[in-house]
């Protein structure tokens, strides 16, 4: 039976790949920003997603707790934002992915590739 912190953590690891698509696709925009108001929102929803999966951890809640959202409707600053939703990605992520591994069972972990801690 499928407890509903095996449900949170797969939830966790899929918003954590989703998390890994965006960098990706922001590091090969390079310095040209015209995504910037996509990128932003994508980044703003996957943020309230992610502290809501994490409320049931505060350790890990509070690993992100400095993290913020980007107005993507913002006329100036795309070049500092955009550059700061680049460097809190890997953060989010390794968050996401801490709380999927501290709540999936050891079999489901083998199954999506994750190492056993």
């Amino acid at each position: 039976m499928v407890t509903e912190d095996q449900e949170l953590g797969k939830e966790a690891y899929t918003l954590a790949q989703q998390l890994e698509a965006l960098y990706v696709a922001m590091k090969e925009a390079g310095d040209h920003w015209g995504g910037y108001r996509s990128f932003a929102t994508t980044y703003a929803v996957d943020l309230v997603r992610a502290r809501e999966l994490l409320a049931s951890s505060p350790t890990i809640a509070r690993t992100i707790a400095h993290l913020r959202s980007y107005d993507p409707n913002k006329a100036t600053g795309y070049g500092r934002d955009f550059e700061q939703i680049k460097a809190d990605l890997p953060v989010l992520k390794a968050a996401l992915e801490s709380f999927a591994l501290f709540s999936l069972p050891a079999k489901e972990k083998k199954r999506i590739g994750f190492n056993s801690i």
